[in-house]
Formats: C-alpha cells, structure tokens, sequence
C-alpha cells in the first residue's frame, strides 16, 4: 500500500484456539483452510490462529483486493480475509475494546467448567473432550508415556499456563508508525482543508510530503531535502499536536504550514 501512496493504520490481536483433530476436519472453516492450504490435520491436533484488526484504509478496495490475492480463498462462499464495518448500534471504544481483548483471551473450555462432578456431568465432559487433545499438548511421544485418562481440565490448565509463561512478552508486538503514516495530516489540518475545498476532494488522502491539491508531486519546500524520519513505535508526540494545530487559525487570512513539522526532521 505505501508504494502506491496509500496510507494504512492496523492495530489489533491474533487469538489462537487449541483445536483437536476432530475439530480440524468437523469444523467448517478449518476443512476449507486445510482444503486451501493443501495441509491434512495431524492426529495430534494443532494450533488455529485468527488475526482481529482495527483497520484505517481510504484505499478499502486497493487494500482487499491486494489481501484476496496474498490469502486466496477456493469458493466466494468462504473468505480467509474478511471486512466487517463497525457495529452502528456500538460505541467504537467498545469495538476497539473487543478487539484488544482477543490478545488475552483465555480459552473457555478450560475455565467455564465446574470444579467438580454435577447431576449433569459436565465435568465429566470436560475432562473427555481435553483427553481427546492431550495429544496436541503432549505429542504422541508423550502420551506413550502417560495415562491419556489422566490428561483432564486440570492437567490442561497446567500446560495452558506454561504455554502462555513460555510465549511470554517476547512475542508481543506493539503498533509501529511508519514513515508514509508521518506524511499524514492532522486531524485539524484536514478539518481545515476540508473547510477550503469542495465535497469532490473528500476522497483524497491529503500528505504532508506533497502539494495540494496536486497530491503526486513533491513540495516545493521538501525538494532536495534528506528526510530523517524513519519508522518508530507508535507514540503519542505533544510536539506534534501542538505543530499541526489548525484549530485557532482564522481561515479567512491565514493558512497553516503543513510541512512545518516534517522540516523539523530534515537535514537542511
């Protein structure tokens, strides 16, 4: 997306299911995954990973259709990418929220069951359908070694708190603002644009790089010029806000510099 000058913002959680290798070949999604990536499911189960993302794209038709040909799909019925809006009816803090959760999700299977028998053996249940996977904590190696009826809820918890303790911080990735994200213009810069133009420009992506209107050439005051800018973790930049505020300027006589902020980190 960045070679063709679009810009894109994602940030979310993979959340990974433990699966038996009944579930592999019952559940419909994994078939048609295993089916897609030409992969038999193992005897000893495996690991399913879905990725949730919050995403801000202006270019959603460039960005799916680059998506549909790096994860193809065999049927239109079924997608391995798929788009969905934000809920209308749901507050966005409680989208993105829900989002987030996935990266700490516990796995109900392990942790909604009761701690002993009951009149309608759930625990039972329980405890049989983790022995059905213990071979995808163990290894079949394992297995030959041990009782497979002891491998219960407990025994499963036990290996899920490992798990999780030998993932640990490591494998957490916080987002990364790229140099084309750096381009783009504030939230008050666009409002003040928006203000000046007519409702034909709503569509174009405005960056701090290029002339406006005339978004593929290069500012006058950049020209020449060797950028330091250079990809960093996503943090919040008061000096930013603060450059880029548009918010007191009388759009009458004034305009703001919208490459102040990028000259800041240019060598001259």
């Amino acid at each position: 997306m960045g070679r063709k000058g679009h810009g894109v913002m994602a940030f979310g959680a993979f959340e990974f299911d433990l699966m038996s290798h009944a579930e592999l070949t019952c559940d419909k999604k994994s078939k048609a995954l295993l089916g897609e990536l030409g992969i038999v499911a193992p005897d000893s189960g495996g690991w399913a990973l879905t990725g949730h993302f919050f995403i801000r794209a202006p270019h959603v038709d460039v960005l799916q259709s680059w998506l549909n040909k790096r994860f193809p799909s065999s049927t239109p019925k079924w997608n391995r990418v798929r788009f969905d809006r934000i809920h209308e009816d749901k507050d966005l803090s409680e989208s993105v929220s829900r989002i987030l959760s996935y990266g700490s999700k516990m796995p109900s299977s392990l942790f909604d069951v009761p701690t002993r028998s009951t009149k309608g053996q759930q625990r039972q249940k329980a405890n049989a359908k983790l022995q059905n996977m213990a071979t995808a904590f163990y290894g079949d190696i394992g297995l030959s070694r041990a009782n497979g009826a002891a491998f219960d809820v407990t025994a499963a918890i036990v290996q899920w708190a490992k798990f999780i303790d030998r993932v640990g911080p490591k494998m957490v990735y916080y987002s990364i603002e790229s140099t084309h994200a750096q381009m783009w213009l504030s939230d008050s810069e666009i409002g003040y644009l928006r203000s000046q133009v007519d409702d034909s420009m709503d569509l174009i992506e405005f960056r701090r790089d290029r002339c406006i209107p005339d978004q593929r050439q290069t500012h006058p005051k950049l020209a020449g010029k060797k950028h330091k800018i250079k990809s960093r973790p996503l943090t919040y930049d008061a000096e930013w806000k603060t450059m880029t505020d548009c918010s007191k300027l009388n759009p009458e006589v004034e305009y703001p510099d919208l490459t102040a902020w990028l000259l800041k980190n240019c060598n001259l």
